[in-house]
């Protein structure tokens, strides 16, 4: 239970992060006529909301993933571009009455929103593995929780993680240039 309060916590730290990128390009406007307003106070509100229930998610994928900051902003970034794909270029336009934005127009156009998600997602990590680790698993004496996280980081690092977080840096970087 624990866990989800800090998926909650390090949503809205991702969330507020995010915010600033929002606000630049002024999206807000358009997160609140999710609920049929314009406003940029209430696309403010439904963000942060938004931000959290992600954040919750996070913690539901990703407890006990997350054994430094490393991993914990390797991971965060590879969710952020998943809820960037999935939100901004499906979700979204499909419940404001579209289709999904695949075009390279639409991929080029929402370049901020990448940016904003991949931010998002290293900081939702990072604070989250910041929170867990304070708690789980590590309350052991100091020598058993170092025994314990390097034989996690080593399972990890023959894990397809590195892997994926290199493939995931790998596509946020072409992306401006494939729509280019």
């Amino acid at each position: 239970m624990i866990s989800l309060w800090h998926g909650v916590a390090a949503g809205l730290a991702g969330g507020v992060l995010f915010t600033g990128v929002m606000v630049t390009v002024g999206f807000l406007p358009t997160v609140a006529s999710l609920v049929g307003s314009g406003s940029a106070a209430v696309g403010l509100v439904l963000h942060l909301l938004i931000s959290q229930v992600v954040g919750v998610t996070y913690a539901l994928f990703f407890r006990r993933r997350s054994f430094d900051a490393a991993s914990g902003i390797g991971w965060g970034v590879s969710y952020g571009l998943l809820w960037w794909i999935l939100g901004n270029l499906t979700l979204l336009p499909v419940l404001l009455g579209a289709g999904p934005r695949w075009s390279a127009a639409a991929l080029a156009e929402s370049f901020p929103s990448l940016v904003g998600h991949l931010a998002y997602g290293a900081v939702l990590g990072l604070v989250y593995q910041r929170l867990e680790a304070r708690v789980s698993p590590w309350h052991l004496t100091r020598s058993q929780a170092a025994a314990a996280r390097a034989t996690a980081r080593r399972e990890q690092t023959l894990s397809a993680a590195p892997a994926l977080w290199s493939l995931v840096a790998c596509v946020a970087l072409l992306v401006p240039v494939l729509v280019a």
